[in-house]
Formats: structure tokens, C-alpha cells, sequence
């Protein structure tokens, strides 16, 4: 595709055992898995996908302040960026396999300079579109009820822990001042070499030697199942050769824009 995969906002949608390969042809700042649905959106899962060879593509892309995405599972390989937070909250990404990517891991407080808070009309029109603090959203997603008392345009609540770095040019990148990115963590990420994976042209993430992380393929992606009873085949001639870089501009430079001029 020319540019996302997937996009999606909403409440407690689940992604799961999805490949997503070649997106992003004819463009940049996009995801395999895109989402910008605000404060509200949340309850959303991306778990045991299969995202690869999308070199213009961030993996899995949470634009704008979107919040509240549980991400785990993930095999992502040969993407612009593993997993990308752009200044939202209440993230939760674990076990997360980013292999070969430019960057692992983007984590940004855009919200700053874009004035993220009560008075911003997108996520204000968002947050007051819904009961956030009826009964039945407050026992949902509780940490939603104060949002507004929490200074929204500073990141908070995002965890980021168990993952693995394998042979990323960049393992995090952290756009932004120290003190306002303290919401996120990042603890606990694993990092080796690609040496570590048998044969990556032909997609064998078998590790050949121990370093706690034994990775399957085949629990990764589509699955065979009553319904699926074969998978189709993958053109690995394509994958290795084919062009998957058109990249306009990295999600970074729409960061940097905002960013006031000195």
C-alpha cells in the first residue's frame, strides 16, 4: 500500500495475528498499525502481529496524543521505527520483538509545544464526546477521569518494558527535554546483534545461540485455524529485493515543526 495499514480509533478494538508488509510505498510519517484517536481511545490491543519490510513505515504508530494502547507480542522487522508514541499516555508495550529497524523505539512530549491540554479543540471535542466520568467509563478506564487535572500536555503513564532490540540502527530515540519525558519507562529492554538469528533473508528468527529470547515465526502473524487452513506463501525474492523505501519525510521532522523557532 502507498501508505498505513491499518487505522483505527475507537474503544477496546482488537488487532491480533496480522501480517502487514510493504506499506508505506509512497510516503513517510504512517504506520503499519496508525492511530490519532486522542485521550478517549482506549482498551485498543495490537498483539502477535507480524509487521515487516515497510522501510518508510513506523510499525506501530500512536499519533497526536492518541493514549491508552496495550501493545504485546509484536514481531516488527526492517521498519523506520519500532514502536512510536507521539506524546501520549497510558501506553503499555511488553515482549515486543523490533529487529533491524532505524529506530526500536520513539517516544516524544509534542504536547508541549502543540499546547496538548484542556483548551486544544481536537482533543477537548474528543474528551467531551463521551461520559469520561459516568460510572461506566470511570470503572473502564479509570485512569481517564482526571485527565485534565493530570497537565495532559506533559507524556504520562507510558511503560515500556520487556522488549528486544535486535540490531536497530537506534535503539531509542528520545525526542524531547529529560524532565518532561519522564513519563515514559523504559526499563528492562533486552538488546543483541542480528548475528543472533539464523538466516533473516529466509525469515528464520531461530536463535542459534542462548540469550533468553527463543522466537518462533509461526507463533507470529496469520495462523492456521478452522477457519484459515493454509497460509500463503511468502515471495522472499520480493521482500529482500524489492523497493520498500520511498520515504517523503521521517515522523520526526513533523515534530521538529512545532518546535518554536529560537
Amino acid at each position: 500500500m502507498s501508505y498505513s495499514g491499518i487505522t483505527f480509533g475507537g474503544n477496546d478494538n482488537v488487532f491480533e495475528a496480522n501480517e502487514i508488509y510493504r506499506v508505506g510505498l509512497d510516503g513517510g510519517d504512517l504506520g503499519g498499525f496508525y492511530t490519532t484517536g486522542g485521550w478517549t481511545s482506549r482498551g485498543n490491543k495490537v498483539c502477535g502481529n507480524f509487521i515487516h519490510h515497510s522501510m518508510s513505515a513506523n510499525a506501530i504508530y500512536m499519533d497526536d496524543g492518541s493514549s491508552g494502547l496495550l501493545m504485546e507480542d509484536n514481531l516488527i522487522y526492517k521498519t523506520a521505527t519500532g514502536l512510536f508514541i507521539g506524546g501520549g499516555h497510558d501506553h503499555i508495550a511488553h515482549r515486543n520483538v523490533m529487529v533491524a529497524c532505524t529506530h526500536a523505539i520513539h517516544v516524544d512530549d509534542r504536547g508541549i509545544s502543540r499546547k496538548y491540554g484542556p483548551t486544544d479543540s481536537r482533543l477537548r471535542k474528543d474528551l467531551d464526546s463521551v461520559p469520561y466520568t459516568g460510572p461506566l467509563w470511570a470503572k473502564r478506564y479509570p485512569a481517564l477521569v482526571g485527565i485534565l487535572e493530570s497537565n495532559p500536555i506533559v507524556p504520562h503513564g507510558n511503560v515500556l518494558t520487556g522488549n528486544w532490540i535486535v540490531g536497530c540502527d537506534h535503539p531509542v530515540r528520545l525526542s524531547g527535554k529529560a524532565e518532561t519525558l519522564t513519563g515514559f519507562k523504559l526499563d528492562g529492554n533486552s538488546h543483541a546483534n542480528l548475528d543472533l538469528f539464523a538466516d533473516l533473508k529466509t525469515l528464520n528468527f531461530t536463535s542459534h545461540r542462548k540469550s533468553g529470547l527463543e522466537l518462533d515465526l509461526a507463533l507470529y502473524g496469520l495462523q492456521i485455524d478452522a477457519f484459515r487452513l493454509a497460509l500463503p506463501a511468502r515471495n522472499l525474492k520480493l521482500l529482500n529485493e524489492g523497493d520498500a523505501r520511498h520515504q517523503a519525510f521521517d515522523s520526526q521532522q513533523d515534530v521538529d515543526a512545532y518546535k518554536p523557532k529560537k
